[in-house]
Parts: C-alpha cells; structure tokens; sequence
C-alpha cells in the first residue's frame, strides 16, 4: 500500500453522449507537486516528486485511441535524482515513448516492470535513456522502434530464471544505439567465476 503526503490536483472533462451508439469523450488533468511517496514493500520512497499529468480518451469505449502523457518528472528516489517524461499510446496494445535521466535502483525498476526472464534484486543504474517500443510484450510481437542512451551499473544483482543463473555485482556502462548493444569495461560475477566484457 502506497502512503503519500504533499500537493495533488486533479480534473476532468466528459463531453458528448453516451449510448449503444455513441460513445462520449473524456480528458482528465492530474499532477504532483513537492510531494512524498512510500511503498513499503519495497522500501522505496520518492521525496519532491513532481508531475503534469494528461489522460486524453477521444472515445470511452476505444481503448486503442487513448493517450497517457506524462511531463516534467522529477524527484528523488531513495535520495538519488531524477528526471522523466512519458507517453502511453493505445491502450490494447500499449506503445511507450519516455526519456529519462538520473539514477534508480534497480529493486524499483522491478516494482514498476516486472519481466518473466530475470529479478533484479539490488544495486544501482544511472544515465539517460530514451525509448520507443511496446510497453508490454503482449500477443502480438512489436519490434523497439528506437533506443538510444547510455547506462551505468552499480553492483547490480540479477536472478535469471531460465536458464537459472545468479548474476553479481555487475558493474560498467552499457550504451544502447539503435539495435547495438555495447558492453565497457563490464564486469561482474556468476557462482565462482569472475567474467569481464569490454566492447561486445
């Protein structure tokens, strides 16, 4: 369960009929400001947070021509800074589009996205990202249109489920361009052995 403390408005809009044949629309303005956020299961807090917020639905009942935006993020979680801007195309099958700077753990990256392949248990990821793709993998299989940015990890530790395998204190930058993946001075550990990666 989510506490929170701070200033929050909220406002909306629904305008046209609503009948077997019509549907109307609705657009809602939403946002943060010197706000504070605590989830206690994952001992995550954000302090300052800040937000604008939009939810623009053209028509009720067609989730496919709904938009989410997101602007001006920031704040501090568990003390570390960031900053974020989003957008949230059709939502049957979800198109993202975000920017973001600044540092995470990688444990609240988990609470907000959590993939099948791996865990992402503890440690640190730092920079700037920006990203166009599905949100989610779904039925149909979407192709990331771009993905661009570099991050930085931290002693960062990941449980793989398939195959299983524990992956610790990974460390160094990974720098995405397009479809390349590049691997600096990257480090880390699995069971006993030591492994570094540089410009894979």
């Amino acid at each position: 369960i989510y506490q929170s403390e701070g200033n929050v408005y909220f406002s909306a809009e629904l305008k046209g009929r609503l009948s077997g044949a019509e549907s109307p629309a609705m657009r809602v303005h939403f946002g943060l400001d010197r706000a504070s956020l605590f989830h206690p299961d994952y001992d995550i807090r954000m302090e300052d947070a800040h937000l604008e917020g939009t939810l623009n639905m053209p028509e009720l009942s067609d989730m496919t021509s709904a938009t989410l935006d997101l602007q001006n993020i920031r704040g501090k979680v568990n003390g570390e800074e960031l900053s974020a801007r989003v957008r949230i195309e059709n939502f049957q099958q979800s198109w993202l589009t975000m920017d973001f700077t600044g540092t995470l753990n990688v444990g609240f990256i988990h609470s907000i996205y959590q993939p099948e392949a791996f865990t992402a248990k503890s440690g640190t990821v730092s920079g700037s990202l920006h990203y166009e793709g599905p949100l989610s993998r779904g039925q149909t299989v979407v192709p990331v249109r771009k993905l661009d940015g570099t991050l930085l990890f931290q002693k960062v530790h990941l449980t793989v489920h398939d195959p299983a395998l524990e992956l610790v204190d990974l460390t160094g930058q990974v720098s995405f361009t397009q479809a390349d993946v590049t691997l600096s001075n990257f480090f880390g550990r699995t069971g006993n052995t030591d492994f570094y990666v540089n410009g894979l």
